[in-house]
């Protein structure tokens, strides 16, 4: 199944290509999908049972399977028969918990020793994880990194939202090692307190929210 920007069509030059396995793909199947997109392939691979646990479980992230995905492979009948008897869960306090915690963690800057590039890159995975979660809460499902985090926001009323959207270049730059210009440089002290402070507050509000 196609899944993440390129099946919900907002894909942009920075995109990889997300494809979800159940299971053993047919022979070819994989090579055929590297040789259909240009981009990266980011393959998500499940056991039928793992993919059992999660759907029993309500996952979020199947449920963002089943409402944008593409099946590329498989029976067709049987995936929509899930489909329809898939119910996501509503509750999603703990993993948002979880979220907010790491983020307290990061914004300790004298743990990494003035260097901050470990803590924006892993707060970003925090707050845009937890900006999903917190949406989803409310019934709004947002698989969109950058939608979820601004419409978050914007409902939390955060004046600082264009810095910590562009925590994404630092992200795009470091883990999936794209050639990008950085918003600000990485080890200046007083401009990485600043952001983490604004990755606080966010979470924070996010914490009072959910409270």
């Amino acid at each position: 199944m196609l899944i993440g920007s390129q099946a919900r069509g907002d894909a942009n030059e920075r995109s990889d290509v997300d494809a979800l396995v159940v299971g053993s793909p047919a022979s070819g199947d994989i090579d055929n999908l590297r040789m259909r997109f240009e981009e990266p392939l980011n393959l998500i691979s499940f056991t039928g049972t793992n993919f059992r646990k999660l759907f029993e479980g309500g996952s979020l992230f199947l449920h963002h399977c089943f409402e944008e995905g593409i099946l590329l492979s498989g029976d067709g009948i049987q995936w929509q028969r899930l489909r329809d008897r898939f119910q996501v869960q509503t509750d999603f306090s703990s993993v948002i918990g979880k979220c907010i915690l790491a983020c307290r963690l990061m914004s300790q800057s004298e743990i990494f020793g003035g260097h901050y590039l470990a803590p924006y890159v892993n707060a970003y995975t925090q707050l845009k994880n937890a900006s999903i979660f917190f949406l989803a809460q409310r019934r709004k499902y947002r698989f969109n990194k950058d939608e979820a985090i601004r419409e978050t926001a914007e409902q939390l009323a955060f004046p600082g939202t264009d810095t910590i959207v562009s925590l994404r270049d630092i992200y795009d730059y470091s883990v999936r090692g794209l050639e990008l210009p950085l918003p600000f440089v990485l080890n200046d002290v007083t401009r990485g307190d600043a952001v983490l402070a604004l990755v606080t507050d966010y979470m924070k509000r996010i914490d009072d929210a959910c409270r």
